[in-house]
């Protein structure tokens, strides 16, 4: 019986030490599948901003073409112009949303997402599209603002 209990207290030691070390990988396995959903939605989130800018470039195209047939002159050469500036922002918005869908292609690859530093650098190429997105919404504001310049001659 005497025998027993040191071969009881180390399998009761060892249990214990087991529990204590995959207590720390289990929240981090946790906490990596949370990081990980955290930038799907943010990815998704992304798309669908990349989507309305899309939609907002084609409006605005559409809306500038509508005005240049009430236009003559100089103005209608100036009305052209930012009708293909609106095409080409998008068109960037559409070359995003396909570098999005890459990002987000690479970041679902577990094995390539294990390589040192990798998730840091996966985020900062997604703030960088974040903040074309901006800039490309912040340009379809400032040429809606020339437009209307040009339509009121001032």
């Amino acid at each position: 019986m005497k025998t027993f209990k040191p071969l009881i207290q180390g399998i009761l030691v060892v249990g214990l030490l087991a529990a204590f070390v995959s207590v720390p990988f289990a929240q981090h396995a946790s906490q990596q599948q949370a990081m990980q959903q955290r930038q799907m939605e943010r990815m998704q989130n992304m798309m669908q901003r990349m989507n309305r800018i899309m939609e907002q470039a084609q409006k605005y195209a559409d809306e500038v073409g509508k005005q240049m047939e009430r236009v003559q002159g100089r103005t209608m050469e100036q009305h052209r112009l930012m009708q293909r500036m609106g095409e080409s922002v998008g068109n960037m918005a559409e070359q995003m949303k396909g570098n999005l869908e890459r990002l987000r292609q690479m970041t679902q690859n577990r094995e390539f997402m294990q390589i040192r530093n990798m998730n840091r650098e996966m985020n900062q190429l997604q703030e960088r599209i974040e903040n074309m997105a901006e800039d490309m919404e912040e340009m379809l504001k400032i040429m809606e603002r020339v437009t209307n310049r040009l339509v009121v001659g001032k």
